[in-house]
């Protein structure tokens, strides 16, 4: 994940919108650390806070929230299947990172495509 960070924060610092891209990269890196603080590394792990700050350098504000969104929705939903078919439990964990990756690449599909 760093050389893609870092790679991400230069082309971030390279376009005229700079200072919105690293403050929502910032923001999405933060945004719910709790999970990690409450449940410890083990459980909730730091690769999510890092994918989470790669996919708001790349996308900005406000395509950010439709790809946490997106990213939410499918975890819920992959779940709620797995679950059904008693593959999970309630205790049982997931590794959220396909997930995140998943609403960040739909999303940046989206906003290009948007803007051809």
């Amino acid at each position: 994940m760093f050389p893609a960070l870092l790679t991400a924060l230069l082309i971030a610092l390279a376009r005229p919108e700079r200072g919105s891209l690293i403050l929502d990269g910032l923001v999405a890196g933060t945004l719910l650390v709790l999970p990690t603080l409450i449940y410890g590394l083990e459980r909730a792990g730091g690769g999510d806070v890092k994918l989470r700050l790669f996919i708001g350098l790349v996308l900005g504000w406000p395509a950010i929230i439709p790809a946490l969104a997106l990213a939410f929705v499918s975890a819920t939903l992959f779940a709620a299947v797995v679950m059904l078919l008693h593959r999970l439990s309630w205790r049982s964990v997931i590794a959220f990172g396909p997930f995140l990756s998943l609403g960040g690449l739909l999303t940046g599909a989206f906003v290009a495509l948007k803007k051809l």
